[in-house]
């Protein structure tokens, strides 16, 4: 079949020679027209801008397994759970898992997620993981799906259930699921900068789920403040060395209470750029003395911004950093306090801090403390 023909032309035997030419002058031009348009466009069309995180996603999913067919006939890449979602056992493991899911997720590419794998979950992994999860919905617009729910470990069903993930993710039902063990999980919550009010009801439902009042109630809604404050003032302050879309001023809570062994544990996450890059002049004396020992490294960063919190606990005023939180540990022996940003884990307990340095960084800070509860 040729080309389309104006319409005119399939009547031409009925029109004059002159009514002929000229109507092929006004097509003519018509056409030239449409061709200078064309050339326009694409004269004022700058060159396709290549996508950092494209470029990652498309090598990333090559390398992973495939989904089943889904109705579409697509088969999407499979992001794995580590078998440990623990930063105790596995702290490399679920900063690559979540570093996948940060991946795909600027690129806007659908993935699947898959916790078949996981034998065990924690706290504070499972807070971090699902904050990735939930920044790659927001910036994307872009549902993540769930593999094989039905096939999870029943103690991660029960965890991540309880968390609020299922709910996170807009699932119109989740999986059936039972109570396991003897953990209750606070759910997950997102706010936005300073929201005292937010501390105050946080506080508050621990208390209600623990069923008595919090130990060092005053001190408790302290250390959240402070973690809140460090958001607003160093979390966010400039994008990060591969400028990575964040949702501004946000910060992620959550908490678990093992009945039994009477733990509450407490997790602060934002996805900021991090302690080891927010360090004030203050606490870079202090790692000047810490570096002839361990290195200028993001553990060593985070164990001067600790040392800082210590000296100045009992002061008053902004910038102690870990002070509240510090003082929180410090009411009982038994108490912990972990820090994680970057590559670098530094651990509050009974007066001493430890530290380790990992492979794998994690996006942001995530704090963790461990009370006794009497």
């Amino acid at each position: 079949m040729g080309p389309l023909k104006p319409c005119w032309v399939l009547s031409l035997k009925k029109m004059s020679p002159s009514e002929v030419r000229r109507r092929s002058r006004q097509t003519v031009k018509k056409w030239r027209k449409q061709l200078r348009r064309r050339d326009q466009r694409r004269a004022n069309t700058p060159p396709p801008v290549t996508n950092r995180w494209e470029k990652e996603a498309s090598a990333l999913a090559a390398t992973l397994d495939r989904s089943p067919k889904l109705p579409s006939g697509y088969r999407l890449p499979k992001v794995s759970s580590p078998a440990s979602l623990s930063f105790t056992t596995d702290h490399d493991g679920v900063a690559l898992f979540g570093q996948r899911i940060r991946t795909f997720g600027l690129a806007n590419r659908p993935i699947w997620v898959d916790f078949t794998s996981a034998d065990i979950a924690e706290p504070a992994a499972a807070l971090y993981i699902a904050a990735e999860m939930d920044r790659a919905r927001v910036l994307t617009g872009r549902k993540l799906t769930l593999l094989d729910a039905g096939d999870w470990s029943p103690e991660v069903l029960d965890f991540m259930y309880q968390l609020g993930l299922f709910d996170l993710l807009e699932l119109i039902s989740a999986p059936a699921h039972s109570k396991i063990g003897n953990v209750i999980v606070r759910k997950m919550e997102r706010h936005v900068g300073i929201a005292p009010v937010a501390a105050e009801k946080f506080r508050d439902a621990l208390a209600a789920m623990i069923g008595k009042s919090l130990p060092q109630h005053l001190a408790t809604y302290g250390a959240i403040m402070e973690a809140v404050a460090n958001v607003k003032d160093h979390a966010y302050i400039r994008p990060d060395a591969e400028n990575t879309k964040v949702l501004k001023d946000a910060w992620w809570v959550s908490a678990s209470y093992e009945i039994e062994q009477k733990l509450l544990q407490i997790v602060f996450l934002d996805q900021g750029i991090g302690v080891p890059q927010t360090l004030p002049q203050t606490v870079m004396e202090i790692l000047k003395s810490i570096i002839p020992f361990k290195g200028d490294t993001h553990s060593a960063r985070i164990q001067a911004a600790l040392q800082y919190g210590r000296s100045s606990t009992g002061k008053v005023g902004r910038g102690r950093g870990f002070g509240d939180m510090m003082e929180l540990v410090d009411a009982k022996s038994t108490n912990w306090l972990r820090v994680l940003s970057g590559k670098g884990e530094c651990v509050y307990e009974d007066g001493n801090l430890t530290t380790r340095e990992h492979s794998v960084p994690i996006a942001g800070t995530l704090v963790q403390w461990t009370l006794a509860v009497e």
